[in-house]
């Protein structure tokens, strides 16, 4: 599983990579356009027609592979890893609530029985909690 995640990171780079390729390209292929039309329009030059078409096509076609290249989609993590996040947050949501509706209950059960809390939370006592309890009680009068 975890070459498939390098594969798709070393994909994203490349593709990353290509992209910035092209739009370098555009960028010096604008400015050269720029120039040849600018040599065009002055009266003392001729002769940049061909020039200012040439690099027209080459701009429309860099442009074209840039489009194509944006178009594929990346490859990202693949979609099983993208689920299994979302399960494991939903997992832990449905532990957190449940965790918190027992605490819930606990606490008023509790709260709510004659004799409050020292019958009833004796009662639901694990044995190291009633030991610590005990020893309260004796360690209690010497004070």
């Amino acid at each position: 599983m975890w070459t498939d995640i390098q594969k798709a990171e070393k994909a994203d780079a490349a593709r990353a990579a290509v992209v910035s390729q092209h739009l370098a390209a555009i960028t010096g292929l604008e400015h050269q356009a720029a120039v040849y039309l600018a040599n065009s329009t002055d009266r003392r030059r001729k002769g940049w027609a061909a020039e200012v078409e040439r690099t027209q096509a080459r701009l429309a076609t860099e442009r074209a592979a840039l489009a194509a290249v944006e178009q594929s989609a990346p490859t990202g993590l693949p979609a099983v890893l993208g689920h299994g996040v979302v399960m494991l947050q939903l997992a832990a949501l449905v532990l957190f609530q449940t965790v918190a509706v027992l605490c819930v209950r606990v606490l008023r059960d509790s709260f709510s029985a004659p004799g409050r809390a020292s019958v009833t939370v004796e009662g639901r006592m694990g044995p190291m909690t009633r030991a610590c309890h005990q020893l309260s009680h004796i360690i209690e009068p010497i004070r």
